[in-house]
């Protein structure tokens, strides 16, 4: 599974998916208003075979679609990963919670 999932990966990287998609070079960052920091749209990915594939079309879609330039800011087990990800919470611990 790994392996069909990196060549994916690679075709992804080397080509467009899309016929009419919109080209690397074209693509845009999203940027914080306030301090002008740039930054491509991070998406977490969770570690069973659904969510991998919703994964790809969401970022082909994203980037050759809509135009961003998109990149995996994380992986996990389970859903709460991504949650304590988005809130920049490194793990769950009922005494103590470290920040990222």
């Amino acid at each position: 599974m790994k392996l069909k999932l990196l060549s994916l990966l690679l075709i992804r990287v080397q080509a467009s998916c899309l016929s009419d998609a919109i080209p690397p070079a074209n693509r845009r960052n999203l940027e914080n208003p306030i301090t002008r920091e740039s930054y491509p749209l991070g998406m977490w990915l969770n570690g069973w075979a659904a969510a991998s594939v919703v994964h790809e079309v969401a970022a082909i879609i994203l980037s050759e679609k809509i135009g961003f330039n998109v990149t995996t800011i994380g992986t996990g087990t389970a859903t709460v990963d991504a949650f304590y990800a988005i809130t920049e919470v490194r793990h769950s611990n009922k005494n103590r919670r470290s920040r990222l």
